[in-house]
């Protein structure tokens, strides 16, 4: 794995300029970039769920900025991502997911559209899923546990406290690891009641694709 070392020094010496106490600023601007780099760590350990078949990884440097680029959320020193703009992967397989939620202690229930023969990719794409818990600074990965066509799946994540934030991605890859989805963010919070999906540009033009195929 590469290491993201050199840029963690950079941001350190960008902080650390001199030997004066750092002012408000360089003391946001040194929380906002170990943010930044907590979380780059969790991405990176699943890159190769993430990554399809003759794609080049990104580099450290990259994936890195890419992260940090997505912007924050919060205040000083608590800062996080705002993971509502990270794209875990792009590609031009569909992927409509429809609900998440909550069932008993630990278990999640992803629920996604699928009709054979419609514009709603192949039936035996497969599932993966990335979870990220913000509160424990934990991450836990899924890969391929089921296909397109079974609508459905339920997953565990261990060690889920009530007061925890869990943040999640999910896309789908083709059997021969040629072909990916974008990735769609969910974001569950500790009581268990789901954040609506917030209806970006890829959804409308996917909702508007189907609109004109069901017209023809």
């Amino acid at each position: 794995m590469e290491s993201l070392w050199p840029i963690v020094y950079a941001g350190r010496r960008k902080c650390d300029t001199s030997s004066k106490i750092r002012t408000v600023s360089q003391k946001k601007q040194q929380a906002k970039f170990a943010a930044a780099v907590q979380f780059y760590y969790h991405v990176r350990s699943v890159n190769s769920m993430i990554t399809c078949k003759g794609e080049i990884p990104d580099s450290a440097a990259t994936l890195f900025w890419y992260i940090y680029d997505c912007g924050f959320t919060g205040t000083y020193p608590d800062y996080e991502i705002d993971y509502e703009k990270f794209i875990l992967t792009t590609g031009d397989s569909v992927n409509r997911l429809w609900k998440v939620r909550w069932m008993k202690k630990g278990m999640i229930d992803i629920d996604w559209e699928y009709e054979s023969g419609k514009m709603f990719g192949c039936g035996e794409d497969e599932l993966c899923v990335f979870i990220y818990n913000s509160t424990t600074k934990r991450s836990f990965s899924f890969n391929r546990i089921a296909k397109r066509r079974h609508h459905y799946e339920r997953i565990e994540i261990p060690g889920r406290d009530e007061r925890d934030k869990v943040h999640g991605w999910m896309f789908f890859k083709s059997k021969d690891n040629g072909r990916c989805s974008f990735s769609r963010y969910f974001r569950l919070e500790g009581d268990g009641s789901m954040i609506p999906l917030r209806i970006n540009k890829m959804t409308q033009f996917f909702k508007e694709l189907e609109e004109k195929f069901r017209e023809e």
